[in-house]
């Protein structure tokens, strides 16, 4: 199976892993229950793609899902502990990912994560501490991949760390970790106070030249719209994006009609992201209002929480 080819199911299993917890909400709908309970695994177990999951988000539903429900032992035997098992091993990487990513994380945090993955100890911090190399890595504006890929590139290289069976693995996640990766897009948390239930959705942003309007390529109520209207005012007025380009704006699931004013700092996120050509890395999620207060922008709570 080649790159695109598994792009396409795993964006199929996360559709239809969202599906299913759509249909739990909606008593009306229950009678697809089980019918997606086994496209889900039809699609992990044909050929045994389960292998070739190694994106933590999807890992994590499906373990969650089949400690729910899990599918029938006679049928499916130990691939489901093999799942389970995966799903730890992509948690432990992709936990060492962030912790290189993010600034509040310090070099023995790091390390420490290392050491439970790799058996490396304290010794190396000196080397880490050189030239502050961490800080120069987080502070650049590559790609949160090609950080990843810097740092763990100056220990297997420069400090003669060797990887052994894990490097596999980190390169499965990152690469799982690359195919998240998208100029103009970033993860909007969208929270509903109706149901107490919160969704990470991805939102893609695309600013071209125009006349300075916002385009809806999805369905949303007039306060959700007015939050985006926000949004793009904002960087528009810091010089983000030219009063002469269009913004056009989407989300992964386009059927269903969006409310609530935390959209507008993901979809600021978004923008920066389209308008600067820089990537956001895929571990965070944005929610919030934007609105101008005492004649600045300021980023303001969201309402339900």
């Amino acid at each position: 199976m080649d790159s695109n080819e598994r792009q396409n199911h795993v964006k199929k299993l996360e559709s239809c892993i969202r599906e299913l917890r759509e249909i739990k909400l909606i008593p009306a709908k229950a009678q697809r229950l089980s019918e997606v309970y086994n496209e889900i695994c039809e699609i992990l177990f044909d050929a045994d793609f389960y292998q070739q999951v190694w994106d933590e988000s999807v890992s994590l539903q499906v373990d969650q899902l089949f400690t729910e429900n899990p599918p029938r032992t006679e049928i499916f035997g130990d691939r489901v502990g093999a799942i389970r098992n995966r799903t730890g091993t992509v948690k432990i990487i992709n936990d060492l990912f962030f912790s290189i990513l993010d600034s509040n994380a310090s070099e023995e945090e790091v390390i420490t994560k290392l050491e439970k993955i790799l058996g490396v100890d304290a010794c190396l911090l000196p080397h880490l501490r050189a030239e502050d190399r961490l800080n120069n890595i987080r502070s650049g504006d590559a790609a949160p991949s090609e950080k990843i890929k810097a740092f763990l590139s100056h220990f297997s290289e420069d400090l003669a760390v060797d990887f052994g069976e894990w490097g596999e693995c980190m390169q499965h996640c990152l690469r799982a970790l690359q195919e998240r990766e998208e100029i103009g897009k970033t993860n909007a948390l969208l929270v509903s106070s109706q149901v107490n239930r919160a969704a990470v959705i991805p939102i893609k942003i695309l600013i071209q030249f125009g006349d300075g309007r916002l385009r809806h390529l999805v369905s949303g109520k007039d306060d959700f719209k007015s939050a985006i209207e926000r949004a793009m005012q904002c960087l528009v007025g810091h010089g983000f994006i030219r009063p002469t380009e269009d913004a056009l704006y989407t989300l992964d699931v386009t059927e269903a009609e969006y409310s609530g004013d935390s959209i507008a700092l993901p979809a600021a996120i978004a923008m920066f992201s389209a308008a600067r050509g820089i990537k956001i890395d895929p571990y965070t999620a944005f929610s919030g209002n934007i609105d101008l207060y005492d004649r600045q922008w300021v980023i303001k709570g969201v309402t339900g929480i």
